[in-house]
């Protein structure tokens, strides 16, 4: 539910917000509003059911992700996926494409996106115990172009066990974890099966958009690679929703995945994050 004096997003059953501190008792939203945090709408009139993410879950992610996972300050529910630390910084393997003009580089963002959310079900009908999050990327760059890709995040469980299909090296293992590459691997091959289906067009500024085509494949610090666009992850046999407030947006990427048959899925909100020295957690 919405605030009324600040207008910032709280859990349905939340008696006082979690910003400004507002005393929510009486200002129950109608049951439609209600209802709707714990669903997405998706453009096209599917919808996808949330279920708040089971402890076990939670559990789990704790186990695969080594760097930690902590509560966000002043929220309930949220969790940082710590990526920094004072001494120490998350790689992640990025698959970047060519430049692209700045006026275009949301519509490929979306495309890669779209890109995600198609590639879902199959990867996890390969069986991967670990956790990875995928995120569509976008760094400006200098002269009015801006770099895009897909970015992965991976925790592979530390009790990893090979279930790949195909033979897979360990290039980026010794810097992610054992089986981190076949598990990046694994979902990158996904992305290529469905490349052909993302959506093209032209940008408002008349530019077109066609084919992704993804250049190279690189290990880099999580804070090389620009703004992070996380809103769905894998962990074992689970689809995560990982925005705060899913519902809020209403974008036609989630179409994809209610296309995919994926109807029902956990929701966890989750931000990539630093712990700096003095214990505190922030934004990344």
């Amino acid at each position: 539910m919405n605030c009324p004096r600040c207008r910032a997003s709280n859990f349905g059953w939340a008696k006082r917000c979690d910003h400004c501190g507002h005393d929510l008792i009486g200002s129950k939203p109608s049951a439609d509003k209600a209802e709707r945090g714990t669903r997405i709408q998706t453009p096209s009139g599917a919808t996808i059911s949330l279920a708040p993410a089971t402890s076990a879950q939670i559990d789990a992610l704790r186990v695969c992700w080594p760097f930690g996972l902590r509560d966000w300050p002043g929220t309930t529910g949220r969790y940082g996926l710590i990526c920094r630390q004072p001494d120490r910084e998350m790689m992640v393997v990025k698959f970047q494409q060519v430049d692209v003009p700045a006026a275009t580089a949301q519509i490929v963002r979306f495309q890669n996106r779209v890109l995600i959310a198609l590639a879902l079900r199959s990867y996890l009908e390969r069986g991967h115990r670990g956790f990875i999050m995928p995120c569509a990327y976008l760094r400006p760059k200098g002269g009015e172009l801006a770099e895009t890709g897909i970015a992965y995040l991976v925790g592979p469980h530390p009790d990893f066990k090979s279930v790949s299909r195909e033979q897979s090296d360990e290039r980026w293992d010794a810097a992610l974890g054992a089986g981190a590459t076949a598990m990046v691997t694994d979902f990158a091959r996904e992305v290529g099966r469905v490349i052909d289906q993302a959506p093209r067009g032209a940008s408002p500024g008349g530019s077109s958009v066609g084919r992704p085509v993804f250049l190279t494949m690189e290990l880099r610090l999580v804070g090389a690679i620009g703004a992070l666009d996380p809103r769905v992850a894998v962990l074992g046999p689970d689809v995560l929703v990982t925005m705060s407030d899913p519902g809020s947006n209403f974008d036609s990427a989630w179409d994809f995945i209610a296309r995919a048959g994926l109807s029902s899925l956990a929701h966890v909100p989750i931000s990539p994050g630093q712990l700096r020295a003095d214990g505190s957690v922030h934004e990344l």
